[in-house]
């Protein structure tokens, strides 16, 4: 039992790891553009870079996952992402800022799926609870970033500070998991996971995550701008916004513990997909109000925390997920992390700041649209909760 409680423990804190290098960029972009003496329409290029070293590193780890053990992969992967955060306050070039988020992107591709996957097979069954604690410190390392990044900011004007002090949090994770033994991946029914049905499913659901963290990546990412450059908030306040955008984002993956366990994934997904669109449509609405910006990210955040740990159960229940099924639905999640914060990013250089809002709405309608696609096809043991 102590072996299972630090084994869990430790993918906890590596998705603490995780949530810190995904939010890291958003808080820091325009200092930067700034350290590199470019344009925020030309930074936003880092988006593209990260995304695609985590599409990539999102692949090439599934089947390394299923063919070798997997805590050592997730030690290297984690003290080379802390390794990384230490260079990029000392990037000269637009070109060597790049380089460094590309690779920080492959590490994020590797520990994201070895983690869910590992955590699958150390808990064949009952995955639910630890599923959303797992996401849940993810969303704690969103929170803890950007108070950082505002915090050395007052201090010192600069990321550098910010940068280091994440940098060494991760440390003492990754030395944890050269100390305690790789699960093995439990034996699966051929039958479930054959078939134009199955494949069927597999294309929806990455196709969801391909919207869904573009979402979550595209308005974490962009929220802090928005906020700078519509002069609703100042360079520290705008920090803040997004802080608290992920620490309603932490309340809710929290509060999906409880809520899984009298409603099924995939209804959470839905209830969670159906409030985000509410949120949004207020900030359409009311593009001009400062409280409506606070209220309206708060309430985005707690709408998708839930999504991503609910859907890969929905996955799992359905395709029993190794490391080389599991990969797609982090390919498609990583192209919409390219496409979709890209796209925002030019929509800010060319058009202004005020495109965030209803461009995030045609995203979620567009996911909602999926949902009910994917509603229709699953069998009833997928629909029931865990």
């Amino acid at each position: 039992m102590r072996l299972k409680g630090v084994t869990i423990t430790a993918y906890c804190g590596a998705f603490l790891c995780l949530g810190i290098a995904f939010s890291v960029l958003g808080p820091t972009l325009p200092h930067l553009a700034g350290q590199v003496a470019v344009s925020i329409g030309s930074i936003s290029i880092l988006f593209v870079g990260n995304s695609i070293g985590y599409l990539v590193g999102s692949y090439l780890a599934g089947p390394v996952f299923d063919h070798w053990k997997g805590h050592p992969v997730l030690a290297v992967s984690l003290g080379l992402l802390a390794g990384l955060l230490f260079l990029v306050p000392f990037a000269p070039s637009l070109g060597l800022l790049i380089t460094v988020f590309i690779v920080l992107g492959i590490m994020k591709g590797a520990i994201d799926v070895g983690g869910n996957v590992l955590l699958l097979w150390f808990y064949p069954k009952g995955a639910n609870t630890a599923m959303n604690a797992l996401h849940a410190m993810f969303a704690v390392g969103a929170v803890i970033t950007p108070i950082v990044v505002g915090f050395a900011l007052s201090r010192t004007g600069k990321v550098d500070l910010a940068y280091g002090l994440l940098g060494a949090m991760i440390l003492p994770f990754a030395f944890s998991f050269l100390f305690l033994p790789s699960p093995k991946a439990p034996p699966i029914p051929k039958a479930d996971t054959e078939g134009s049905n199955a494949r069927g499913d597999l294309v929806l659901i990455c196709i969801i995550f391909f919207f869904y963290c573009g979402i979550e990546v595209g308005f974490g990412g962009w929220i802090t701008t928005y906020a700078l450059k519509s002069g609703l908030e100042t360079a520290s306040g705008s920090a803040y916004l997004a802080s608290t955008y992920w620490a309603f984002f932490t309340i809710g993956r929290l509060g999906s513990i409880l809520a899984a366990r009298a409603l099924s994934p995939i209804l959470v997904v839905g209830a969670a997909l159906a409030l985000a669109g509410v949120s949004i449509a207020l900030m359409v609405a009311f593009q001009d109000s400062r409280h409506i910006l606070w209220g309206g990210s708060a309430l985005l955040g707690l709408a998708v925390s839930p999504i991503f740990p609910q859907l890969l159960l929905v996955a799992d229940a359905r395709l029993h997920l190794r490391g080389s099924t599991t990969r797609w639905f982090f390919v498609g999640a990583s192209i919409g992390a390219i496409t979709i914060p890209w796209t925002l990013g030019q929509g800010f250089e060319f058009i202004g700041p005020r495109v965030l809002m209803p461009a995030m709405l045609a995203i979620v309608l567009a996911n909602g649209v999926c949902y009910f696609l994917l509603l229709r096809r699953l069998k009833a043991p997928v629909l029931k909760a865990r």
